[in-house]
């Protein structure tokens, strides 16, 4: 079963939904519990240094485009969680998620 990427919601997770609209993809169950779970890191962090908002958000595409690329290269458009740790791993540090 696919995430339909959840209802509407603002801040860092309403970028996730915008850019899986955009490129078509989906999130499975557990790769959106991951990324919800990291998108809450980010807020919180975000939280204590606002001036670096655009920085988050600009970081969140990124890692978004790096699990889509990843989970491309096997002619997949759900990402799951496999993808998502090759995402980070290959990206991180990147505030404020890792």
């Amino acid at each position: 079963m696919v995430s339909r990427i959840g209802p509407p919601q603002v801040g860092l997770w309403k970028i996730v939904r915008r850019e899986l609209t955009r490129a078509r993809a989906n999130l499975t169950p557990k790769c959106e519990s991951l990324v919800r779970t990291l998108v809450a890191k980010g807020e919180a962090a975000v939280a204590r240094e606002p001036q670096r908002r655009g920085e988050a958000e600009a970081n969140l595409r990124f890692l978004i485009a790096g699990m889509l690329a990843v989970a491309q290269t096997k002619g997949e458009n759900e990402l799951h969680e496999w993808s998502y740790r090759a995402a980070l791993k290959k990206l991180c540090p990147l505030f404020p998620f890792c």
